[in-house]
């Protein structure tokens, strides 16, 4: 079972120095992200990947984020995917739901393939009302 993590996470889990300055919350989000890890059952989108590189300024850092994606499963974006996400993002409008483009493509490419979403983006729960995904829960 493949689940799709996002930005958050990954950002939760690789960029912060002082893993004991997380809440006890965010300790079993990192635990759960590294099970999934361990087990080959991550995955993420090219956004997902730019977003986590974007705003790390220390070059070596950049290159360790780099190199750690480099092993990790990439899925690629389908045509069809952006298509999905726009009219997502149309559904979500019309029950005056706002939803930025690579949070609708997030959702588009986790419906292709049947698999959850792995977030801490509060949007996401607003999204599942309406939308036909599904998330992944961490207690």
């Amino acid at each position: 079972m493949s689940v799709l993590v996002d930005t958050c996470v990954w950002s939760l889990g690789l960029r912060r120095k002082e893993p004991l300055s997380l809440s006890a919350r965010q300790r079993r989000l990192v635990e759960a992200l590294a099970k999934l890890v361990s087990e080959r059952q991550e995955v993420f989108i090219g956004p997902i990947k730019q977003e986590t590189l974007s705003g790390v300024r220390n070059a070596v850092l950049f290159g360790q984020l780099r190199k750690y994606f480099a092993k990790m499963h990439e899925v690629p974006m389908e045509p069809d995917d952006y298509v999905r996400a726009a009219r997502f993002f149309n559904t979500l409008v019309s029950k005056g739901i706002t939803g930025k483009s690579v949070d609708l493509m997030i959702c588009a490419v986790a419906y292709r393939l049947n698999i959850r979403i792995f977030t801490t983006d509060k949007d996401f729960t607003n999204f599942a009302r309406v939308l036909p995904i599904r998330l992944y829960v961490v207690e």
